[in-house]
């Protein structure tokens, strides 16, 4: 860290002398909202699939300097332009673009993708740069850490603020070297520990698509997900300490309560409730709901559309994650709030004068 920080502190200021064009971007994004394992990921790779919108890669994440980004598309034109892709054939073969060794659990491979080139959860940043995140229950397994890092709402107001504007930045100049007519999305499945109340002070008038998925699977899912990634962090897993396990089942139950007294705060024009089993049996259909949510249109035919078409065909044949009641039972799962029922945006006073 002792290294690290300088160096991110130099780049920080590099781009503040020499990029700071990028504080003029404007950013109206959406988020990609939900419960862990509740089908985000899988929505978040086809959006990418439409050249108008536009995520963080986990590269850019860790690295959310202009002066550093702009540094390795330059190595990557002269790989792909004069040496052929020799280096990155030789990150590739040699597991270097991979955020995890895939030899320690080759389970969490086909359950999750964590690779530097691939996007991920925009709340990753305050990991990287703030070490304030979830994942740190592999590397920390102390129960009262566990819930400083599942508890965003307990930090002051300025550090709170603080962070959401440095991921603010982040995107500013995500936009500002990828396209500052692209549409930002945010995936942000750690938004319900305070993080997504304090964006929205910022965000004021940002649209939130919510993935619900049935509570029994998605919990049994997400909990041996969990499992893998502490052992991936750490070589242990920290979900066989009792003491740890129900912290992280304390914490995740706050993160329903959270979500649900959030969303149901919240106007229906601003939140689109996506069922996980109807979006995946028709995600052509669906993505165009959500894109009319958005005030966007997809032109059957298009690119996008064609691309959507395949998606779902190929959705068919998906094999689900076997899980099983390993690290919670059954009693644990039925004191979780069931999501798909007790969600309900509120309504305006005028939408209720108008019916």
């Amino acid at each position: 860290m002792f290294l690290v920080y300088p160096f991110d502190t130099l780049l920080y200021f590099l781009d503040e002398i020499f990029f700071s064009g990028y504080k003029n971007v404007e950013v109206k994004p959406f988020f990609v909202l939900g419960q862990p394992r509740s089908g985000t990921t899988k929505f978040e790779s086809l959006l990418e699939g439409d050249e108008d919108m536009l995520c963080m890669k986990i590269y850019e994440i860790r690295f959310p300097y202009l002066s550093a980004q702009y540094t390795i598309d330059a190595i990557w034109h002269v790989d792909q332009k004069f040496l052929g892709g020799a280096i990155e054939r030789f990150l590739r073969d040699y597991k270097l673009i991979d955020c995890f060794d895939e030899k320690v659990t080759p389970e969490r491979h086909t359950m999750r993708r964590i690779k530097y080139d691939l996007s991920d959860e925009d709340d990753s940043i305050f990991l990287f740069h703030f070490l304030v995140h979830f994942q740190l229950t592999g590397v920390f397994p102390d129960p009262k850490l566990i819930e400083l890092f599942h508890h965003f709402e307990q930090l002051s107001a300025y550090e709170r603020n603080r962070m959401i504007q440095f991921h603010k930045k982040a995107v500013q100049k995500l936009l500002y070297r990828r396209g500052v007519n692209k549409r930002y999305f945010a995936k942000w499945v750690a938004a319900w520990t305070g993080e997504l109340e304090e964006a929205l002070k910022i965000y004021k008038d940002a649209k939130l698509v919510v993935f619900v998925r049935n509570t029994e699977d998605q919990i049994k899912s997400w909990f041996k997900l969990q499992s893998l990634l502490t052992c991936e962090l750490s070589g242990i897993n920290s979900f066989k300490i009792p003491s740890v396990l129900e912290q992280v089942k304390k914490d995740n139950k706050f993160w329903y309560e959270s979500e649900i007294k959030l969303i149901n705060s919240l106007d229906t024009s601003q939140v689109k409730l996506v069922p996980f089993d109807a979006f995946y049996s028709d995600i052509q259909q669906w993505t165009r709901d959500i894109y009319s949510f958005l005030n966007k249109e997809i032109k059957e035919g298009s690119k996008f559309d064609n691309f959507l078409k395949q998606e779902t065909v190929k959705q068919l044949s998906h094999k689900a994650t076997i899980t099983d009641n390993q690290y919670i039972t059954k009693q644990d799962i039925d004191s979780f709030p069931n999501l798909s029922q007790v969600l309900n945006p509120k309504k305006s006073e005028d939408q209720k004068k108008t019916q």
